[in-house]
């Protein structure tokens, strides 16, 4: 085998490793999403029944990774999910710039609630 195949079979084998990546990341990505969409799915029905107990209170946006909620249109309050598998959830509260861990492990939907539900009472001792 001359030193031109063989550059070329290194070549190939560069090409092959760096797609095989790419697709190992695609999927990891959509996977994470799919865990943060099930998580959030949890906290959701929690949110609504606590946001409806006070018109002052509203979910201000639902995105990806985040719910806001917003009390008398000025105090925001913000639930950040972050994942890599079912098994490492983090759950953070934030308020006034502060940002707080309120549930971190894996996906048990009661401790995911309950997480949920004491952090929005929490938050709203302190602004009342």
């Amino acid at each position: 085998m001359s030193k031109e195949d063989e550059f070329v079979d290194f070549r190939d084998q560069l090409k092959k490793l760096k797609e095989e990546k790419k697709n190992k990341s695609n999927w990891d990505q959509e996977d994470v999403n799919d865990v943060i969409k099930r998580v959030k799915s949890e906290m959701l029905p929690v949110i609504k029944a606590f946001v409806d107990t006070d018109r002052t209170l509203e979910i201000q946006s639902n995105r990806s990774r985040a719910i806001y909620i917003s009390y008398a249109n000025s105090r925001v309050y913000g639930l950040l999910v972050s994942a890599t598998s079912l098994d490492r959830i983090n759950i953070d509260a934030v308020f006034d710039s502060y940002s707080t861990r309120i549930y971190s492990g894996s996906f048990i939907e009661k401790e995911i609630k309950t997480a949920v539900k004491n952090a929005l009472l929490d938050w709203y001792r302190r602004i009342i």
